[in-house]
């Protein structure tokens, strides 16, 4: 018999026969690091100390027990087959079964038997070796497997093994990316099989330098196609493997198709932004630069300059149409190192595009197709080609409804334009169409204030003789008028009841005729003197002046058992006799043309702000609405002399002596419920700093 040991770290074999005494095998048994037994009879009849320790019995323990009750049930028979073959004399290969130790635990073991002599009988000798850690490990490793394998079966990600260029596995996830359903349609094909062309020599590639690993890239992105045609973007992860001892590659595959339009919808979202942004910005610049001058030829160059951010071109034309039709246009020269910007010109637009796009108010962009199509039409494009234009921009200029004129953007690049950039023509032309509407209203406003002076100088010219031949008119007819009333009256002394009636009648007529000529000469003086004889403005009172005006109306008042009441009344800058006039005709007029009732006249104030609002109200017998404008008019008069008597220039004279201290006079009245006078005298700035 043979026996092979380790020892000090190196396997010696050891015969049984020879040399070797009872007492030495038995302390190689008993020392043996694996379990030795000897069973006869059913029984244990010898066991070592590695047994013991194993199983947890003593000696003397084990040779009460029967073998077999040490193995676990469901192995016994096994065991048994296994003591049966011995016994037949037939060699038994090493088994794995399990024993139940003292303590109640299962242990596996590896163990083999052999007939034996012992003690001059047949008996077995058997050993194992506790293999409880290993298979514990090869569990391990199953479940391991097991469960790795489900995880890439039915994970979430496609994977692929490669050999070569060719693919060896795939996962259930994979075929549900390329569309398929069974692993036998790519297994054994070309990894590049559902790659679209453009992809495939890069992932074939860079598959191949990570099988042998050379520098590649290990996540990268590339497009497949899916058995139903569609393409998808998709994203590998790869490493190097081995695969049954060849150099392999795996791959973990994702679909990144959504996530990759996302990010893409995303750059582009940003990229409109900042370009919107850039827009808005160079938009606003533009607008400053618009509004900096009411002339566009004057900041035109600057105005190109910004326009050339947003939209690059050749040539910029600007067209301003005037009310007559005529057009005049700014052209802005890109091409070359030094821009030229020429002056404005008449240019004729009837029959060119920009013509037609200012009478249809619809911007259009003419390159391409278009170009050919519309050269048929247009005489100007043909000119336009031989200069080099290929595209071109054509929008209205449109403000407040109102085409003002037109915009042109050319280069000599072909399909140089899009639609965007059409909005973008579009919002700058709205920002020059506001400044060419501004030119032509300062245009406009020169004509409108030189025409106004001229009327101004000429309406001065005219009031200055009116004025003078007011003044002239009542003061030069004075002499005369007084020889004639004297004449008059003295006929009237001397032969008055001398005549006939009718002779007396006839000399009342004319002695009347007289005074009443010299009341209009004397009214007509004053109030040509209101303008050319006036004092100059000073603090006043306006109590103080009504006080003066009442006084002077004092008889009026008595005969009329007026009441006159006021408020608390400001200080102003104006003339005092002129403000004492204005009140006394005011509340001289309310007494006047009163009603049944005693007349009541208030008088009040109002602090508007940069004026001061006067109201003269009574409870007179009040007027139509029709004639509230009338009443201030010279010589105007809503009653006959015998009604009311009058000359009908006293609230004349009112409405220039207010004019004449840059204020206004109205009345609001209703017939049978009085009357309220209205003027306003300014709140001058001396004033200001002395109420201050």
């Amino acid at each position: 018999m043979v026996m092979i040991l380790k020892e000090q770290g190196e396997l010696r074999k050891y015969s049984l026969e020879g040399a070797w005494t009872p007492g030495h095998l038995q302390g190689l048994f008993m020392n043996s690091p694996i379990g030795v037994y000897v069973v006869q009879d059913n029984q244990f009849r010898y066991v070592n100390l590695q047994f013991q320790k194993d199983t947890g019995y003593a000696q003397e323990e084990l040779a009460s027990l029967v073998p077999t009750s040490l193995v676990v049930a469901e192995d016994r028979p096994a065991f048994r087959a296994n003591v049966i073959e011995m016994l037949r004399g037939h060699r038994t290969a090493p088994y794995e079964f399990r024993v139940l130790t003292k303590s109640g635990e299962t242990r596996w073991v590896l163990g083999a038997m052999t007939a034996i002599k012992y003690q001059g009988r047949r008996a077995a000798l058997g050993y194992y070796m506790d293999i409880t850690g290993r298979r514990g490990l090869e569990q391990a490793l199953r479940e391991s497997e097991e469960m790795y394998r489900a995880l890439v079966e039915n994970g979430p990600n496609a994977v692929a093994v490669n050999v070569g260029t060719n693919r060896v596995f795939v996962n259930r996830a994979y075929l549900e990316l390329q569309g398929l359903s069974d692993p036998s349609q790519v297994v054994g094909k070309p990894l590049d099989e559902f790659v679209v062309p453009e992809d495939r020599d890069m992932v074939k590639a860079r598959t191949l330098a990570r099988q042998r690993g050379d520098p590649a890239p290990s996540v990268y992105d590339y497009r497949i196609r899916r058995a139903n045609g569609e393409v998808r973007t998709v994203q590998t992860c790869a490493r190097a493997t081995t695969y049954k001892g060849a150099p392999a590659s795996l791959a973990i595959i994702r679909d990144m198709t959504d996530r990759r339009q996302t990010e893409k919808a995303l750059r582009e979202s940003e990229a409109i932004q900042r370009r919107l942004a850039q827009e808005s910005e160079v938009l606003a610049r533009i607008g400053r630069i618009i509004v900096s001058s009411v002339n566009p030829e004057a900041v035109f160059e600057e105005f190109a300059s910004e326009v050339s951010r947003l939209l690059a071109f050749d040539r910029l034309v600007v067209l301003s149409v005037g009310d007559d039709g005529s057009s005049r246009g700014w052209v802005y020269e890109a091409t070359g190192p030094n821009p030229i910007v020429r002056p404005s010109k008449t240019i004729d637009v009837s029959e060119s595009i920009l013509g037609e796009v200012m009478r249809t108010r619809k911007g259009v962009i003419v390159q391409g197709k278009t170009f050919d199509e519309m050269e048929a039409r247009y005489a100007c494009l043909g000119r336009l080609r031989e200069l080099g234009i290929q595209s071109s921009i054509e929008v209205p200029l449109i403000t407040r409804n109102e085409v003002v004129g037109g915009m042109t953007i050319r280069s000599f690049i072909a399909e140089a334009y899009t639609d965007r950039d059409m909005t973008v023509a579009e919002r700058i032309a709205q920002q020059i169409a506001g400044a060419i509407a501004n030119e032509q209203l300062y245009t406009d406003l020169k004509k409108a204030k030189h025409v106004l002076e001229e009327q101004k100088a000429a309406l001065a010219r005219s009031n200055a003789e009116l004025e003078q031949f007011a003044y002239v008119a009542s003061h030069d007819l004075q002499e005369p008028l007084r020889m004639v009333s004297s004449y008059v009256q003295l006929l009237a002394r001397r032969y008055q009841g001398k005549l006939d009636s009718e002779a007396d009648e006839f000399i009342a007529y004319a002695v009347d005729g007289a005074n009443r000529m010299q009341t209009l000469l004397n009214h007509l003086l004053k109030y040509s003197r209101v303008g050319t004889q006036g004092k100059p403005f000073e603090t006043v009172s306006a109590v103080t002046a009504l006080q003066y005006a009442l006084d002077n109306l004092k008889v009026a008042i008595d005969e009329s058992g007026a009441q006159v009441t006021w408020d608390q009344l400001p200080t102003v800058l104006a003339d005092d006799t002129q403000l004492v006039q204005l009140l006394q005709n005011l509340v001289g007029n309310s007494i006047k043309f009163r009603g049944p009732e005693p007349p009541r006249v208030h008088i009040a104030a109002v602090d508007r702000g940069m004026e001061w609002e006067f109201t003269v109200q009574d409870n007179g017998i009040g007027m139509a609405p029709e004639h509230l404008d009338r009443i201030f008019l010279i010589f105007q008069r809503l009653h006959t002399k015998t009604e009311y008597p009058g000359s009908g220039i006293g609230l004349a004279i009112c409405k220039k002596i207010v004019e004449r201290h840059g204020g206004r006079i109205w009345v609001t009245s209703q017939p049978g419920k009085g009357a309220t006078f209205h003027f306003t005298i300014p709140v001058r700035a001396q004033q200001q700093g002395e109420t201050q």
